[in-house]
């Protein structure tokens, strides 16, 4: 892995930037000496991300919940 020490990923609400926007989600890990990509993905990056993704549905939905219950009818 070219010598890196930590790897990672951040999940963002885009916007009009490049990689830019809110970030909903930073996950970070140590990276082993012998790492190689498929094991950082198959260790890491996969799992996580899909918890990651799991986690950030729920986030969203419960706040689109929260907003609906907080309009008035007519606005809906």
């Amino acid at each position: 892995m070219e010598g890196d020490k930590q790897g990672g990923f951040t999940v963002f609400w885009a916007d009009d930037g490049l990689d830019t926007g809110p970030i909903l989600l930073q996950k970070s890990v140590d990276i082993d000496p012998n790492e190689t990509v498929d094991t950082l993905y198959n260790r890491f990056l996969y799992p996580e991300g899909i918890k990651g993704m799991v986690r950030i549905w729920y986030t969203l939905v419960d706040i689109l919940c929260i907003s609906l219950r907080n309009a008035k009818i007519e606005e809906i």
